[in-house]
């Protein structure tokens, strides 16, 4: 689903969970890990606010591009999703 706001379209929207694509190795997050979006960014690429649970248990706040992520499919949703 897309969402548009000032003419731009997202992606994602709010309360979407995502994957991040590549590790993080500096944050201990593994490509697969899965967040939250809680906020859209109207800039150029879009960008989004995503709370991630790395495998440690600890939570991250990131600002990412949709090249940067994926969508989760409800029926095959990730076991480190928040």
């Amino acid at each position: 689903m897309q969402k548009w706001s000032n003419n731009k379209v997202f992606q994602y929207r709010e309360g979407t969970t995502v994957a991040i694509k590549n590790d993080m190795p500096g944050l201990t997050l593994k490509a697969g890990d899965a967040g939250t979006i809680w906020a859209l960014y109207d800039m150029q690429p879009p960008m989004y606010e995503i709370t991630f649970r790395a495998s440690d248990g600890q939570d991250f706040d990131l600002t990412l591009s949709e090249e940067e992520i994926t969508e989760v499919a409800n029926d095959r949703r990730l076991s480190r999703q928040l």
